[in-house]
Order: structure tokens, then sequence, then C-alpha cells
């Protein structure tokens, strides 16, 4: 249980398009700004939030009207400035927009990202929309969940871009092991699947798998790509046990597999879409699993049929 409570707070209107251009002077706006989390009783954390912990809102409940307010204060300092330069500054996505140079936001998500580690066994974390948040916050929380846990976690960023020399320059920012979905990877599978003239030898071109493969989490659909969704980006069925190959059965990246290509789904309530791979996905995962390991050869040698070798390692058998 949370709950928010209209907060009246200063506000300045921006345009929906760039975030960086102000369209009226500073007034007083009622945001839902107020969090007091009755239903957690303070176990994990005694926090509570007020408009100081957030840089911005998307709704005036004074005027009744959406927007995007800019939240000013004595030691407000606008929106984070390491973040994507999408619509001018990428800081603000939706809603409340917490802030991450706020000492006790910081302080409270860290301890949150403890506590549920030690809490139910965390092997790592996948960050969504990642390009929408302070990247010196983020460095800092890995590092400091890795400190207080014991161990590196493996986290994954969500930064959904079709240009991959854009997602490694962001990368490359982080001090800490920092993974990515290969957003590029997908758009090329949907590519080739649904063109009369496609050339597999192409397949990993331009890819961060390709670029930097010990950062590549490689995926063939996720929830965002799949049928009705806001980056739906179809690949086509006959495609599809090619694809999970192309991510199982290699030795670069690390594979993720959706959950809707494995048991089906029913993504607009009245057409059903069946397991990916007739079926047959879980038998890929399997064969990752048995045979996937040792050095490989590559064979990308016409246009309408590739391959690979992996020579697997060798094992000491029992007695």
């Amino acid at each position: 249980m949370v709950c928010q409570i209209v907060h009246t707070a200063c506000g300045i209107k921006l345009t929906t398009t760039d975030r960086m251009k102000e369209i009226s002077k500073p007034f007083d706006i009622d945001g839902y700004t107020k969090f007091t989390f009755p239903g957690r009783k303070g176990k994990y954390s005694k926090q509570q939030y007020n408009f100081n912990h957030f840089s911005g809102v998307d709704y005036d409940d004074k005027t009744q009207k959406n927007g995007i307010f800019k939240i000013l204060g004595e030691d407000k300092m606008g929106w984070a400035d390491d973040v994507a330069d999408e619509q001018g500054n990428a800081d603000f996505m939706m809603f409340s927009d917490l802030d991450y140079r706020h000492g006790e936001v910081v302080e409270d998500v860290n301890n949150w990202a403890v506590w549920v580690t030690k809490e139910v066994g965390l092997a790592g974390f996948r960050l969504d929309a990642v390009q929408h948040f302070s990247q010196r916050f983020t460095n800092q929380m890995m590092h400091y969940v890795d400190k207080e846990t014991g161990g590196e976690k493996f986290f994954v960023g969500e930064y959904w871009s079709g240009e991959v020399d854009v997602m490694i320059k962001y990368a490359e920012k982080f001090d800490h092991r920092f993974h990515m979905y290969d957003s590029p990877l997908v758009y090329n599978f949907s590519s080739i699947s649904t063109s009369e003239d496609a050339d597999l030898r192409k397949v990993f071109d331009d890819t961060l798998v390709q670029k930097r493969p010990m950062d590549a989490v490689t995926v063939v659909m996720n929830h965002d790509t799949q049928p009705g969704q806001t980056v739906e980006t179809p690949v086509e069925g006959f495609f599809q046990p090619l694809a999970h190959c192309l991510i199982l059965l290699r030795m670069e990246g690390y594979p993720c597999v959706f959950y809707g290509s494995l048991y089906g789904m029913d993504p607009e309530g009245d057409k059903k879409e069946d397991p990916a791979c007739g079926g047959k996905l879980s038998d890929i995962m399997l064969a990752r699993k048995l045979y996937a390991y040792g050095d490989q050869d590559d064979y990308f040698d016409k246009p309408n049929c590739i391959g690979w070798v992996r020579h697997g390692v060798s094992v000491k058998m029992p007695n």
C-alpha cells in the first residue's frame, strides 16, 4: 500500500517535447509528491517523501491539467545533468520524478536495494529505462550494493535504442561492470525476418554483442517489443528458432529468454500468441545447457546460410 497525497509546490511549466524549454513563470501547483507508505509499517525504512524529494511531476491537481512541471525550491537544481539528451533532457519520464541528488532519496533507495537483495537472495538487478535517471547515482548504487551484500551482482540496464554507438558511449561512463540489452540485435532480427532480400551474414552488424560481447544481454523479444506494446518489433515466426539459436548457442553475450516466448501470451485479450519455436524453445535452452561450450568457429559464408561450431570442453567423468 502506498498513500499518495496532493502536496502544494512551486513549479514551472515546460514543453512536452523539450524538457529544457520553459513556457511559464513560476506558479504554485498541487502535485502528487507526498508518499507515506503506511503498508510497509517502517519494516526496512521509515522514510516518507514530500515535494523536496522530487524534481518534477506531470499533473497539476489545482488546475486539473496534465503537463510537465519542474519543481522549484531553495535546494532544487533542476533536471539531472547525467542522463541521455532525449527531448532536451531525459531525466523526466513520467509521473512523479525522484531527485537522485537529494541525500535522503539516495540513502533510502540504497538501503532498499540492499534490503531486497538480502531478503530474497537476488543475484542482480534489471534497471528499467536507465537513461532517464542519474548515472552517477546508478554507479554509486551498484558499488554500494556489492559492498553491503558481499559480492559483485549482475546489473543490466534497459536503454532501448537502435544506435549501438550511443549505447556504448553511455555504458563507458560507468566504472562498475554494467550490461545492457542488445536492442540493435532485436531490430536486426526483425529486419531480416521481414525482408525479401535479407543477408544473414549481417545479423550481428552494429550490435552490442558484436562490439561489446561481455556487456551484451541478448534477447529476441521482451514485454515492450511483444505484439501491441510500445516498441512492438515483430520477429516473424519462421525466424524465431533461428534467432533463439543465435542468442542461446553462441559464446558471445548473456542470453535472456522472454517468458511469453517460452509459454505463449495473450497480449490484446483476443489474439492468442502461441509459444515461440513451435513449443520447442525449451529444447534449444537445454541444448545450450548441455552442449554450448568451448571455442567457436563461424561459417558466415552465404547470405541465406550461416553456421558455427562449438568445440566443447574436456570433462573428467567420475569412476
